[in-house]
């Protein structure tokens, strides 16, 4: 019914056998019954009416301000004096059920966090390699621009620079990549960013200040030194 309220329509339903209508009465909000990490829309459900569609098995949902656990002998005893010959079930807090149905997706979320962590330890050493012999070979660069009347501070800003903008190039190309890659981390986070800025933000300040180190140290130190010094030992 698009565009209108959909309370006082009725439905016809096949459940146990009962093809017969019933009335809507109320709307409620979605929700995933069975399995949080499912992908997709949740599929459509009714809520039927208990007397009329009875069933052998139930599920009661309680909601408590006390510890779950501290209920569950006073639970068994409401449902014994109120109906003496049904069989009692497991009674299990929420949070359990809930961890039950994702277990799966932790065990591979911790996976894939053990994996970024090396991922991030491999970057930050290949990049403070990568930024610091590309700053040692260019050290005779800097010695002949010393030796034609460069500034110090002018050669230790540019290779400073030049290394941080490596880095920087590099984050921007593994963002793209990942934001490419996106969609396969979203079926396994449930109710989880996979783009969180926190984490984003934090991995690339630390690529970041690892290059920073990288060309400030061999930066630092050819600026101390005599250029003609550096000229003569190559």
């Amino acid at each position: 019914w698009p565009g209108e309220s959909p309370i006082g329509h009725r439905v016809r339903t096949n459940f146990l056998r009962d093809t017969t209508s019933a009335t809507i009465i109320g709307v409620v909000g979605t929700i995933r019954s069975a399995n949080l990490g499912g992908g997709g829309e949740p599929a459509p459900q009714l809520y039927l009416s208990l007397r009329r569609y009875g069933s052998s098995l139930q599920t009661a949902v309680l909601r408590t301000t006390v510890p779950p656990a501290t209920l569950v002998s006073q639970i068994r005893q409401v449902i014994r004096s109120d109906a003496p010959d049904v069989a009692i079930g497991a009674i299990s807090p929420m949070r359990d059920i809930v961890l039950c149905t994702l277990a799966q997706r932790r065990v591979a979320a911790l996976l894939i966090l053990v994996l970024a962590v090396e991922a991030t330890l491999l970057a930050v050493s290949g990049v403070y390699g990568a930024v610091a012999q590309s700053a040692a070979e260019r050290a005779p660069e800097m010695g002949i621009r010393m030796a034609l009347g460069a500034n110090r501070q002018t050669v230790f800003r540019l290779m400073v620079g030049e290394g941080t903008a490596m880095a920087g190039f590099g984050i921007v190309a593994g963002l793209l990549l990942f934001m490419a890659f996106a969609r396969v981390l979203r079926n396994l986070l449930v109710a989880t960013r996979v783009l969180d800025p926190i984490i984003v933000a934090t991995v690339s300040i630390i690529i970041l200040l690892t290059a920073l180190l990288a060309s400030y140290l061999p930066a630092r130190r050819l600026s101390r030194v005599d250029p003609m010094v550096v000229l003569r030992a190559e």
